[in-house]
């Protein structure tokens, strides 16, 4: 299946492959592409983002969380990186400035017609939402055919998987059975045949986890 052709890079080549889907290049499945908001720099950085992502080969990426006016400005500077969009609510007080906020369950169905006008493909439920709202908010998404993913802080692994999440955010998150702050208390009280319960019930309803392990690697390197 050929998705999209933008013209032939230097030094490419053709290769015939025999299967049912092909990808021309590597996918991060999470990422936020560029924070940096100084005056007159912000068009070198998301080239410079762009450069760095294709110098690795990665030609695509899964944003999960960040001003929806990016996806126009890094088409506008290289037309061949894929960006998939992911809107995102919180329960106020907001941890980041491109969170919609979300004071309770009445708020939510505006805020998903918003991602879907948007074109976005996830709905992402952030730190503080309560499981009244995280219902809520799987059931209209996934009416839109949005897919929900987010942190667990608010409601705890269990009633994320029970709500019905597609995608949970964070090894760390796995670690957080109830709701919670205290990630290390949470780590150093659970057992890992929970761990392994928790896995199967994720398979069992085709729910990811993407672990961001990289992130933790390079905090305890620097």
């Amino acid at each position: 299946m050929v998705l999209c052709i933008f013209g032939k890079i230097a030094g490419s080549y053709d290769r015939v492959v025999e299967a049912p889907c092909v990808i021309p290049g590597l996918i991060d499945s999470h990422v936020h592409l560029t924070f940096d908001c100084r005056p007159g720099v912000f068009y070198e950085s998301v080239d410079n983002v762009i450069k760095i992502f294709m110098i690795h080969g990665v030609l695509g990426v899964r944003d999960t969380g960040n001003a929806l006016s990016n996806v126009v400005l890094f088409t506008t500077v290289n037309g061949m990186f894929c960006i998939s969009m992911t809107y995102s609510i919180e329960k106020p007080p907001l941890h980041r400035p491109f969170m919609r906020p979300v004071r309770s369950v009445d708020d939510v169905t505006g805020e998903v017609e918003k991602a879907f006008v948007e074109g976005c493909s996830w709905f992402k439920l952030y730190v503080n939402i309560d499981e009244e709202i995280a219902r809520e908010a799987v059931a209209r998404a996934h009416e839109k055919d949005l897919r929900v993913t987010g942190h667990v802080n608010g409601i705890g692994v269990d009633k994320a998987i029970e709500v019905g999440y597609d995608c949970i955010e964070h090894l760390d998150s796995i670690a957080r059975l109830k709701p919670s702050i205290g990630l290390i208390e949470a780590w150093e009280n659970i057992d890992e045949g929970v761990i392994e319960e928790i896995a199967r019930k994720m398979a069992s309803k085709n729910i990811v986890l993407v672990p961001t392990a990289s992130v933790y690697r390079a905090a305890m390197e620097n």
